[in-house]
């Protein structure tokens, strides 16, 4: 079976945090709610829901990207550098089962 895999930025909580430095950067992501979304090649979906912390306390002014400065590939990309590999392929394993499960028919016995 054949899936297609897509992340999916659900929303994201935002706190001022002061870095190493003492200074104040405003609106630092510190989670964010995402999906894993697959689908098959028949159009079935189904996905994972979860959430991951961060901190911009040990980035200088110079690196800090602002909340409302994000694009959805960078959050995309701190997501993907913050699961490993093994947590990842966990996740997609998860979804691939949850769409068998929806590809399958429940019946009664053929007998009476």
């Amino acid at each position: 079976m054949s899936i297609n895999y897509v992340w999916e930025i659900v929303n994201m909580e935002t706190k001022d945090e002061t870095n190493e430095n003492g200074d104040v950067l405003q609106n630092s992501v510190v989670r964010v709610t995402w999906k894993r979304v697959g689908t098959d090649t028949d159009g079935v979906t189904h996905s994972f829901l979860g959430s991951s912390w961060f901190t911009a306390v040990d980035k200088s002014t110079d690196e800090f990207v602002n909340f409302f400065s994000l694009t959805e590939d960078q959050v995309v990309t701190w997501l993907t550098d913050k699961l490993t590999d093994g947590e990842i392929l966990k996740i997609d394993n998860i979804i691939e089962r949850r769409i068998d499960k929806k590809n399958t028919i429940v019946r009664q016995a053929p007998w009476s």
